[in-house]
């Protein structure tokens, strides 16, 4: 589910977690009337955005200086679409 954010001007996305009756828990809050959008994705484009954020980081340090070590968060979602393949995300 993705949610449009006018202040950070895009989307914020909640992971369905479980269906209890006619409602959808997900992973996060939804905003009393909000908006909310179907979103559809793949592992490619999920591991390419994984891959840019790392090199944005990276391009971004101050020092210019490659860092020794980095921390990895990761979230339900993305173990939820990776499944059994989930640290290919990580190893890209």
């Amino acid at each position: 589910i993705g949610i449009y954010s006018i202040i950070q001007k895009k989307f914020i996305i909640r992971a369905p977690l479980n269906i209890e009756g006619k409602s959808i828990i997900l992973a996060g809050k939804i905003p009393q009337n909000s908006r909310i959008y179907i979103m559809k994705t793949s592992k490619e484009s999920l591991q390419k955005a994984s891959e840019e954020s790392v090199n944005m980081a990276i391009k971004d340090r101050k020092s210019g200086d490659k860092p020794n070590f980095g921390i990895f968060f990761s979230c339900a979602a993305r173990h939820l679409n990776f499944g059994e393949e989930y640290y290919r995300e990580i190893e890209a």
